[in-house]
């Protein structure tokens, strides 16, 4: 499923094309080019499968990663 952001507008939340198209501009450039976590830190709340699947990108990139629970 594409992400579908939306931004705040007065007391409504509307659809924004703008920032659809910098997340997928974003998206391909990480699946042409690849992430690059080297030498970077990070901490890592929380646990379950979401956070397993972030934890599994983070260390691909390269990352130096706390993991910490609630």
């Amino acid at each position: 499923p594409l992400p579908h952001p939306k931004r705040k507008v007065g007391s409504n939340w509307k659809y924004s094309s703008n920032l659809t198209g910098v997340n997928l501009d974003i998206l391909h450039e990480i699946a042409t080019s690849g992430t690059n976590f080297k030498d970077k830190n990070a901490h890592l709340v929380g646990k379950g499968s979401i956070g397993l699947e972030i934890m599994k990108g983070l260390l691909w990139g390269g990352v130096h990663i706390v993991i910490t629970t609630s």
